[in-house]
């Protein structure tokens, strides 16, 4: 993910594109130890490590209620956000998702062979357009569950970490605060629907909302020159 995106950044900013534990090629933790919380201070450890003061944080899904726990703890450090379709406050979960998060049902689901419901969930799910999602990307995506612990540490997420109230409060908190914000959402997303950005778009002063028509739940994977002009412009403002 965002392949199509950090060189394009990249011409004008220092990117860094951080796996975040248990997904991509992190290391794969003991499963009660992932949270909001733990990713938060994963992202704070970074930046200390590289000597950074204070960056832009941007962020998909997952990705964006973290960034979101960053910036309402640590908003000296975060400069800007940028929010794709995050996964903030509650919203309601996916048929697909919930046949997951059933006991035994997930892990059943997981041992079948093949990557076939995995890719169809991609296809359907994270894209409007399933063409886009080709054979190639497919199995670049899907390639770091060949590393153990990868399904496990996928279902405990999904079970206890993406749940209610997420991280309501952080976006409570950062209604408070002053740090602009972009909000980029696909109208069409079935992962988390649009009206919770609409939502966070009326609680945060100094947000702005673009909504995507024709994009699931990447957008940024289905227009990425849209989305790269669109972050270019509000990191250069």
């Amino acid at each position: 993910m965002w392949k199509q995106n950090i060189d394009a950044l990249a011409k004008k900013h220092k990117v860094y594109a951080i796996d975040l534990w248990g997904w991509g090629y992190s290391e794969r933790l003991k499963e009660n130890e992932y949270s909001f919380e733990r990713y938060g201070k994963q992202i704070e450890g970074f930046m200390d490590a590289l000597n950074i003061r204070k960056a832009t944080l941007v962020g998909q899904s997952m990705g964006g209620g973290i960034s979101v726990y960053v910036a309402a703890h640590n908003p000296e450090r975060v400069d800007r956000l940028i929010l794709v379709d995050p996964a903030v406050i509650p919203y309601p979960m996916t048929t697909v998702g919930k046949i997951y998060q059933l006991p035994f049902v997930g892990e059943f689901m997981n041992a079948i062979p093949g990557d076939a419901l995995a890719i169809n969930n991609i296809r359907t799910i994270w894209f409007y357009d399933k063409n886009k999602a080709d054979d190639e990307y497919c199995k670049e995506v899907l390639q770091p569950f060949c590393i153990k612990g990868s399904y496990s540490s996928m279902m405990f997420i999904l079970r206890n970490v993406l749940k209610e109230p997420y991280v309501e409060r952080e976006a409570n908190l950062l209604a408070k605060m002053a740090i602009p914000i972009l909000i980029i959402h696909g109208r069409e997303d079935k992962g988390v629907p649009l009206d919770r950005s609409q939502k966070l778009n009326d609680l945060w002063k100094g947000s702005k909302l673009v909504v995507f028509d024709k994009a699931g739940h990447t957008p940024h994977e289905e227009y990425p020159e849209k989305f790269n002009k669109l972050a270019l412009d509000f990191l250069s403002e």
